[in-house]
């Protein structure tokens, strides 16, 4: 009997793992052989407050933790749009910074943005703002917009930024903005 449970539940977790759900394909975007490497930049569009990183508190530590040794989240903290520019034109902004050696190229820059939200509730989604250091905010559309209807109601969007990049050159501070999300100040919230 022990041995045909073990043979149920074995056959139960392949029938299981047999149907995962594809909600698009993955395609190549760019693809190139040669020397060097790949640089991530990455920011956040909630947090628990609008400029979480100086906010003080348990919001701030949830924030600033650093996996695996941070032991803080901030899962229940109720999330609001990040708002680190001071320009009264954008609802929520976040920047980071790219700082590559003198002797690097760009090759290619894609942006990707994505948030809790439908066409109902984040009708702006596929048009947000980019700024390269303390220039102005020029405006761009997503090149793919993916609106995923399943479990949680997401979107996730692409924009090929490589003109933008190389033209800021290897060492700049690039901020995006007026990105959506559902449900501003709720919990359990992305983007």
């Amino acid at each position: 009997m022990k041995k045909i449970i073990h043979i149920f539940t074995i056959l139960l977790f392949i029938s299981f793992s047999a149907n995962s759900q594809v909600v698009t394909s993955f395609t190549k975007r760019f693809q190139t052989t040669q020397k060097g490497g790949i640089v991530y930049l990455a920011n956040v569009a909630t947090g628990c407050s609008s400029n979480p990183q100086t906010s003080g508190g348990a919001c701030q530590t949830g924030a600033t933790a650093v996996a695996p040794g941070g032991t803080a989240n901030n899962n229940d903290f109720n999330q609001v749009y990040v708002d680190v520019d001071g320009d009264a034109s954008t609802f929520q902004s976040s920047s980071d910074s790219l700082a590559l050696p003198n002797c690097s190229q760009i090759t290619w820059a894609g942006l990707y943005w994505g948030a809790m939200g439908n066409a109902a509730t984040t009708p702006t989604r596929n048009n947000i703002k980019i700024k390269v250091n303390s220039g102005a905010y020029q405006n761009i559309s997503a090149d793919n917009a993916q609106l995923n209807t399943t479990g949680y109601t997401s979107y996730h969007n692409f924009k090929d930024i490589t003109s933008i990049v190389t033209a800021a050159g290897t060492n700049a501070r690039f901020t995006v903005a007026n990105i959506p999300f559902v449900n501003n100040g709720s919990s359990n919230n992305w983007g």
